[in-house]
């Protein structure tokens, strides 16, 4: 990782654009990842970004970026699959 934030500095755009490429590739891949361990009816919990509340809830949709998910006291929300965690 320190040799690719060395060369950044003296990238030119196109190095600059390859190195954007490969990142979004690689963070669709790892969503992909995180996204397969799920199914629709998993209960499962989440921290929301605002608050810092735990929320639980039942996955009701499998989106392409994003989980539906009806949470037991809040409503629906759309969660990325790396924000999830299968309840235990």
């Amino acid at each position: 990782m320190i040799r690719i934030l060395g060369c950044i500095p003296q990238g030119d755009t196109d190095q600059l654009n390859q190195i954007v490429r490969t990142v979004r590739v690689r963070r669709t891949d790892l969503q992909e990842v995180a996204k397969r361990q799920f199914k629709i009816g998993d209960r499962v919990q989440f921290t929301t970004s605002k608050t810092g509340a735990l929320l639980s809830g039942v996955i009701e949709k499998i989106n392409r970026k994003t989980i539906g998910i009806l949470t037991d006291t809040d409503g629906q929300w759309r969660v990325y699959p790396r924000s999830l965690s299968l309840e235990s």
